[in-house]
């Protein structure tokens, strides 16, 4: 836990900070552990500890900030997330679509959080069918109305590595995500 707080954070805050001086517009952090992290004794992390690790990260931003956290998003980790000061809050939706019931439309206007979802699989090389990216994000957008911003994939695309045609098949996923996502800008 020490060099948690006296080395790593410290350390991801000057790169926050930097993105943030040269004027990169959106900044996240990916937790591929949060959701193992929350609620485990074992590991010994309080809520307050893990809020003061991102109340230090994010302190100095002046870009929109956000939080990437991998896997399933547990009730007690939600409650979390609504207090972390980032404001968008990237999850995975395509595998883990209990991830739905994890947030709710009024507690994002209350702390003014944005949903970030995922929408395709960042594991399965079957690149999806458009009328099933559309549902999903059509659900989505009903569950929690303008308070869903920046589509992407569930997670980065290192899950298809060492596929022959792992960068052809990404391509085709953020092509098909654009293709969704800009059918209901319409």
């Amino acid at each position: 836990k020490n060099a948690i707080f006296s080395f790593f954070v410290p350390y991801v805050e000057k790169i926050v900070n930097w993105a943030s001086s040269r004027g990169i517009g959106y900044i996240f952090i990916d937790e591929p552990a949060l959701g193992l992290i929350v609620g485990r004794k074992i590991l010994g992390y309080s809520e307050r500890e893990l809020l003061d690790i991102y109340e230090e990260i994010f302190s100095g931003v002046k870009s929109n900030a956000g939080l990437h956290v991998c896997g399933r998003i547990p009730p007690l980790l939600s409650e979390i997330l609504m207090r972390v000061p980032a404001r968008y809050l990237s999850h995975e939706f395509h595998d883990t679509r209990e991830n739905l019931k994890s947030f709710s439309k009024e507690k994002l206007e209350e702390y003014d959080k944005i949903i970030s979802p995922g929408i395709v699989s960042a594991k399965s090389p079957e690149v999806e069918s458009i009328e099933e990216v559309n549902s999903l994000l059509r659900e989505i957008l009903e569950r929690f109305g303008p308070r869903v911003d920046l589509v992407s994939a569930d997670c980065g695309f290192g899950g298809l590595r060492g596929l022959e045609n792992s960068y052809d098949i990404s391509l085709r996923k953020l092509k098909l995500i654009a293709e969704v996502a800009s059918s209901f800008d319409a």
